[in-house]
Parts: C-alpha cells; sequence; structure tokens
C-alpha cells in the first residue's frame, strides 16, 4: 500500500511543488509537510488522485483573486497590535514560518 502511495503522489508532486512554492513553501522542512498533507489526504479521499487534488485545490485558495478580493476589506491583527491586509499577513505568517 504505501509503495503505490508514493508511486501514484509522486507522480503530481511537481505540480504540487510548484502551488506550493508560489504561497511560500520551499526547502526540506516544507516538503515534508507537503508529503504530510498528501499521505492525511490520500487516508480520506478516496484515493491518492484525489487527495492530490484537494491539496493542489487548498493552495490555489491561497493565491486565488476570488480569495484576495474577498478578503480585501478585511484586517488582521499582529502581534504587535498592526492590521494588515490578507496578502500582507500571509506574507509576515510565511516569513515566520508558517504555512
Amino acid at each position: 500500500m504505501a509503495r503505490s502511495l508514493s508511486l501514484s503522489l509522486s507522480l503530481s508532486l511537481t505540480m504540487t511543488m510548484t502551488k506550493a512554492n508560489s504561497v511560500g513553501m520551499s526547502g526540506l522542512g516544507d516538503l515534508d509537510k507537503l508529503l504530510a498533507m498528501l499521505q492525511a489526504n490520500a487516508e480520506t479521499a478516496g484515493d491518492n488522485s484525489a487527495a492530490s487534488i484537494n491539496v493542489n485545490n487548498l493552495l490555489d485558495k491561497y493565491t486565488n483573486a476570488d480569495t484576495q478580493n474577498a478578503l480585501k476589506g478585511y484586517k488582521f491583527r499582529m502581534k504587535d497590535g498592526r492590521t494588515v491586509g490578507y496578502t500582507d499577513y500571509m506574507a509576515e505568517k510565511r516569513l515566520q514560518g508558517r504555512n
């Protein structure tokens, strides 16, 4: 089971890694997080292809224009008390090592 899981998910890993890079994920630590997301989704999605699609859709939602437009009027409070917009908030969190 684990071998077939690795093979089928590895076929879509390139696209998943590209999408992850667009939200600021890179390096071995983030690769571990991506693989864990794929593994967790594979257990509940029905098959490995659906798991890959779910993770790719989630990553797409972070950078989607609809998401950014919907959150344009929202402000997020940072620990230092500043309020920032969605894209700045996501960038700050990424710089702090959060996904």
